[in-house]
């Protein structure tokens, strides 16, 4: 059984790891490569930098011309 202060870390870590992976859809990563690339880089990243991929992945996902302005970036960058 978990305290209190547990249950809010366990939420917190849950928290960061769906992030990330949010985080890696955004930017473009193939979904088979996006577990492998958040357990890779999750436990290695601040709690600070962790807010601010927050505030990128805010910023994309509150418009999606922020989005396809992304993918054609991507698509000139192939």
């Amino acid at each position: 059984m978990l305290t209190n202060k547990g249950r809010k870390v366990g939420k917190r870590l849950v928290y960061r790891h769906e992030l990330l992976e949010n985080f890696m859809r955004i930017i473009g990563v193939d979904d088979e490569f996006i577990y492998q690339n958040v357990e890779g880089i999750e436990h290695h990243l601040s709690w600070e930098a962790i807010d601010r991929i927050g505030d990128l992945v805010q910023y994309f996902e509150e418009d999606q011309k922020r989005l396809d302005e992304l993918k054609v970036i991507q698509r000139q960058n192939q």
